[in-house]
């Protein structure tokens, strides 16, 4: 991910933290749930979906 798009998405962040009242890096937990809770889902479509979203690794990171 380039810089610019890095900036974005910690701005999106910041502003999905601010509306929840939430801190960002209790948003990037919450995220991070929402990945786990997918990725290991009994439905294969739904993993499928979620290991669908590129990554670095074996997981994607928020």
């Amino acid at each position: 991910m380039n810089k610019n798009n890095l900036r974005t998405a910690e701005k999106a962040l910041q502003r999905m933290a601010k509306g929840e009242g939430k801190t960002v890096a209790e948003i990037r937990g919450d995220i991070q749930r929402a990945l786990l809770v997918g990725l290991n889902s009994k439905d294969p479509d739904i993993r499928a979906r979620w290991r669908a979203i590129p990554s670095k690794g074996d997981m994607p990171t928020p």
